[in-house]
């Protein structure tokens, strides 16, 4: 019997998920971090109608004219920061989206049977296919860039962050920004460590799996 999609999907955010909560899990407070970037920003698409809704809200953010309002007359830091965060959302929607057709690909022509067969070559491969060494590296540095904005937003203007989410409320990008804040203030005392290990251990990840040529 071959394996379905669905059962790749599981195996992608397992996988996905034990990587992550490894490579991070010596920072104090590391799980509210990881979970808001692993459930709310980076994670590979699910098929339920809860993120078919994210997915539809986001699509329409840009077009809302209560929303356009109110990033125009946010503070510039703060506009942009959301924008991010949306760009954020809908390039790791992408590159989640390809990378899960190329694994269906490599399952399909190895002729798998089980998701005990799939290795880290598999999901390697899979990363190569379906996005460039250079998109990869831009969604890394936007996640930093995610970050920094939402600590600095806790640090210094949480007034401000408080007011846009009031307005923002029927909007996936509130529960993001409200998330993100629980996070980062749970880590505070960690957050440059979090970063340091983004840039550094990541970027080096990253570059293992496009060696010898990224592009």
């Amino acid at each position: 019997m071959a394996i379905t999609r669905d059962e790749i999907l599981d195996w992608v955010v397992i996988y996905q998920t034990k990587v992550i909560k490894d490579r991070y899990k010596h920072i104090k407070g590391s799980e509210s971090l990881l979970n808001f970037f692993s459930t709310q920003i980076y994670s590979p698409p699910e098929e339920s109608k809860k993120r078919q809704e994210r997915s539809k809200t986001f699509k329409s953010l840009s077009r809302s004219i209560p929303v356009r309002v109110l990033l125009l007359t946010m503070p510039t830091r703060i506009r942009d920061g959301v924008n991010k965060i949306i760009e954020l959302y809908e390039e790791t929607n992408s590159l989640e989206t390809r990378l899960m057709e190329a694994l269906c690909g490599i399952v399909k022509r190895e002729g798998l049977k089980s998701v005990k067969e799939l290795k880290l070559k598999h999901y390697q491969e899979a990363v190569i296919q379906s996005s460039t060494y250079k998109e990869r590296k831009k969604q890394l540095e936007d996640i930093i860039e995610v970050a920094e904005f939402i600590q600095n937003i806790m640090e210094r203007e949480s007034l401000i962050l408080e007011t846009a989410i009031r307005f923002l409320s029927y909007y996936g990008v509130a529960r993001i920004m409200t998330d993100g804040y629980d996070a980062f203030k749970d880590s505070k005392e960690n957050i440059n460590q979090f970063k340091k290990i983004l840039k550094e251990e990541e970027m080096n990840y990253l570059n293992s799996i496009y060696k010898p040529t990224p592009l």
